[in-house]
């Protein structure tokens, strides 16, 4: 059971407006998603930090206190379930976002970040690699890092972002100086409309890609060519080819 000297101590780390100890207040936090259980703690501790966090473990070891980690609550297992007249840690105030990598699907957040400011971080993301790729002065490198963008946006299904990211690829492809790569680009974009449900979009990207594929000077840059934008229209779970 915690004594007054432990809550003394928590309320010295994170302040006493960051320390729970009156009862109806603590009956917030008795149960999470699964309230058919539920165990009273004596103290509930919100830290703004890893060092708080850190700092209330090492005090309830010393004291010998049993805590219990809490993040929002929503789980419906048991597993923020706090222990009778122990410590629960709620960690609720730790929200930073700390990276996102949209290459490697990859999100490092704190505890308390809830899926919505995650979603509305990774638009932002996207938003400015669409911004970088717009300002590269080699073409092809902005082109393939559209294509990028809009294999992140294929994956989480946002067609909004998908239709407007592909106009401004089709801007970038269409004034790269290689005839076989803006062929093979344009190919791409041409399955990245079918991805969208853009059949009509398809078909006049598709038409493009061969009128420049035709334009190659000699025979057998002309069937790489083909042979790209067929590789390029062959799958449309992958349609965003580098």
């Amino acid at each position: 059971m915690a004594n007054r000297s432990l809550l003394d101590r928590l309320r010295g780390i994170v302040g006493s407006e960051h320390l729970v100890t009156h009862e109806r207040q603590l009956a917030t936090y008795a149960s999470d998603g699964l309230l058919q259980y539920a165990a009273h703690p004596v103290a509930v501790v919100l830290p703004g930090s890893a060092e708080e966090v850190a700092a209330v473990v090492r005090a309830c070891h010393e004291e010998e206190v049993p805590w219990v980690a809490r993040g929002a609550g929503s789980g419906l297992s048991g597993g923020a379930l706090p222990v009778e007249e122990g410590v629960l840690i709620a960690l609720s105030r730790l929200r930073r976002i700390l990276e996102i990598d949209v290459e490697n699907g990859r999100v490092l957040v704190e505890p308390g970040v809830t899926n919505i400011a995650v979603s509305q971080a990774e638009k932002g993301d996207v938003a400015g690699a669409v911004a970088i790729a717009r300002s590269l002065d080699d073409r092809a490198a902005a082109a393939a890092a559209l294509f990028g963008v809009l294999r992140v946006q294929s994956e989480r299904h946002d067609i909004s972002g998908l239709r407007e990211t592909i106009g401004v690829t089709l801007q970038a492809v269409r004034v790269i100086g290689s005839t076989e790569l803006r062929a093979g680009a344009l190919g791409s974009l041409a399955a990245a409309h079918i991805r969208e449900g853009d059949v009509e979009g398809a078909q006049a990207v598709f038409a493009e890609a061969m009128n420049t594929a035709a334009a190659a000077d000699r025979g057998r840059q002309r069937a790489a060519v083909y042979a790209r934008i067929a590789d390029s229209l062959a799958d449309r779970h992958r349609p965003f080819n580098d």
